[in-house]
Parts: C-alpha cells; sequence; structure tokens
C-alpha cells in the first residue's frame, strides 16, 4: 500500500486480514525494500475455527485379518488445524462386517482434539477396508484411514465337506477343503 496525503500516517483495510493457522502469530509490516523500517503488532493467539472433519491414522497397512491395531483420531477445523477445543462425539464405522470397533466415544478437553483408542479396530476380511469416524448424527462432519490392506492370517483349521455319504466303494467324489 502506498500512503497518501489523506492517510494523516493512518490507513484501516476494510478487507481486514485471515489468519488461518493456529497458534501465537504476528503481523508485521515494513516499507518496501527496507526492512530496518518495519512495524509489528504483539502476538495474536490464532485459535481452532468450527469443526471440519477428522483424520484417523496409526493403522498399519498392510494388517494381518484379527490383528488390534491403536488408531489416533483427530479433530480438524476447516483450515486442517487441530481442533483442539472439540468435546464432540463421534462413531466408528468400517466397510468390513466383521470388523471390531471402539465404542462411541465424547471427546473431553484433555484429548485436546486427539485422541489414541487403545481398545483398538481389529479387521478381519481380506481385502482393501476402511475405518471411518464421523459426528454422532451428522455425516457431514467425518473423515477416514487411507485405504487398508488386509492380508489372510495364518491358517488355524480346515473343513472338509462335499463327500457323498453314503458312497459306495471305489466311487470318485470331490471333496471342498476350506483353509481357516
Amino acid at each position: 500500500y502506498t500512503f497518501l496525503a489523506g492517510d494523516n500516517g493512518a490507513k484501516t483495510f476494510a478487507n481486514g486480514v485471515t489468519l488461518t493457522t493456529t497458534g501465537e502469530k504476528y503481523l508485521r509490516v515494513q516499507v518496501v525494500g527496507d526492512a530496518t523500517k518495519q512495524g509489528q503488532q504483539s502476538a495474536i493467539t490464532v485459535t481452532p475455527a468450527a469443526l471440519g472433519s477428522f483424520t484417523v491414522t496409526s493403522i498399519s497397512d498392510p494388517v494381518v485379518a484379527g490383528t488390534t491395531t491403536s488408531p489416533v483420531v483427530s479433530a480438524l477445523d476447516i483450515f486442517n488445524n487441530v481442533k483442539t477445543d472439540y468435546t464432540g462425539v463421534i462413531v466408528f464405522d468400517s466397510d468390513d462386517a466383521a470388523a471390531t470397533l471402539p465404542v462411541n466415544y465424547t471427546f473431553i478437553a484433555g484429548d485436546n482434539g486427539v485422541k489414541t483408542f487403545t481398545s483398538g479396530v481389529t479387521l478381519r476380511t481380506m481385502g482393501e477396508m476402511y475405518v471411518r469416524v464421523q459426528v454422532v448424527g451428522d455425516a457431514t462432519k467425518q473423515g477416514q484411514q487411507s485405504a487398508i490392506t488386509v492380508q489372510p492370517a495364518a491358517i488355524d483349521h480346515f473343513t472338509l465337506t462335499s463327500i457323498a455319504d453314503p458312497i459306495a466303494a471305489g466311487t470318485a467324489s470331490s471333496p471342498v477343503v476350506t483353509a481357516y
């Protein structure tokens, strides 16, 4: 900005300044090309904006079916800052119908917007799966872990089926062996 005589040495900027990163911030002005001529406002504390979404992290990829992991859920504001003052209720969901997930959780002030769920997530269905969280009753406020590849666990037992009973001696049969 170039000061005008009518400014009398002071200028209010009608469009304002928008700070989007939380923490202690400073605004500084200086004469173009002369860093020795500058001024700075005292520290401004920028707090989180409205809740935007969540992240779910710390689930290994790939993961072996049946392995329990401890996901970390972070509440984020609309500018992707951790929403340290979030105290809402979340619910877990997964496209793995056989998954074991944590129960609904109410964030408390001491969580500072980040919670590790040591009760864990256990995925059991092989393939590419997701783990999601959302605000209870508001699907617009959600987040998910990136795709997690669930690999088969070690074989525990076999079943043998499809053998005719009774069967005549010398008759061929086509049994089905399934590994679990």
